[in-house]
């Protein structure tokens, strides 16, 4: 039963890490092969175009604090979430609504990656946070 919430910590943590060294490679890769830089770019203009308008960015990103700060209020009046894990996971989220705002990023050929994967790393991390939440109480 101890070990469970650590695993499922553990496995959601080598997800989001995997996602953002393949979203690193992907941003290499598009300065070398025409093939991949043409993918990124295409789908960068279509999604920029479609889903992350601006308007829709506005969205996203309160979508993305209001929920985020629902899960953290939650777990933060519970208190059995360690301290740091509560700053993971507010960073984590500070990070993913930087990428929805800084021009910075917009750069980048795979834009619309970044994107996708800044939402699916918070919406992993409100997985592991709610998980080990719900295993920590039952004990």
């Amino acid at each position: 039963m101890w070990a469970l919430p650590r695993l499922l910590s553990m496995f959601i943590s080598l997800l989001q890490a995997g996602l953002v060294l393949v979203l690193a490679g992907l941003e290499y890769l598009s300065g070398y092969k025409a093939g991949v830089m043409q993918h990124l770019y295409f789908n960068k203009v279509h999604y920029t175009n479609t889903l992350y308008r601006p308007g829709l960015m506005v969205w996203h990103v309160a979508i993305l604090l209001v929920v985020s700060a629902g899960v953290y209020a939650f777990v933060s009046r519970k208190s059995t979430i360690p301290r740091l894990a509560r700053w993971w996971y507010a960073g984590l989220t500070v990070a993913s609504a930087a990428v929805f705002i800084l021009p910075f990023f917009r750069a980048y050929n795979g834009y619309a990656y970044m994107l996708m994967g800044a939402q699916i790393c918070v919406a992993l991390e409100w997985t592991r946070t709610m998980l080990v939440y719900a295993m920590k109480k039952q004990r």
